[in-house]
């Protein structure tokens, strides 16, 4: 499937379960992550992820994209109805932090998608709009995909 419908799917999912629970969009983009040839099966997709911090195991982050070498991007997943919050920012960079991962998605009313400078501790962002034949969303299709 070519990215242009791949994205235009993604904002027939995002209209359809605009007011969805999160485990209900959690399930929506693991098969989004599988379109764009990630594999659950091999490792590829990470949900959720149990990591250990000082003496307790917690589960954090929703989804985490694995490569060959290891963790690719994370991707936090929140309800589509609600606005950005900079809590949701902050948690998303104390998880890139964290992993010592530099690409992070947030969803919510929009995809935010992040790079993270760990030399200033700095995030860099893009937004985008979920819009049918957006050009920010499928480009964003095609930076997502495996081997991109």
């Amino acid at each position: 499937m070519d990215s242009v419908k791949i994205w235009n799917r993604i904002v027939e999912h995002y209209k359809a379960n605009y007011s969805a629970k999160e485990e209900i969009i959690q399930k929506d983009w693991e098969q989004i992550f599988s379109a764009f040839g990630y594999n659950s099966f091999f490792g590829e997709i990470d949900s959720p992820r149990s990591i250990h911090i000082g003496s307790h195991q917690r589960t954090i982050p929703d989804i985490i994209i694995r490569g060959d070498d290891g963790d690719l991007f994370d991707v936090e997943l929140k309800q589509y109805n609600l606005p950005f919050a900079i809590e949701f920012e902050n948690q998303l960079k104390s998880y890139l932090d964290l992993l010592h991962i530099s690409v992070g998605v947030l969803v919510c009313q929009k995809i935010y998608l992040y790079v993270y400078d760990f030399s200033k501790s700095k995030l860099k962002k893009i937004e985008i709009p979920f819009v049918e034949d957006n050009p920010d969303g499928i480009a964003f299709v095609e930076l997502m995909k495996k081997g991109n």
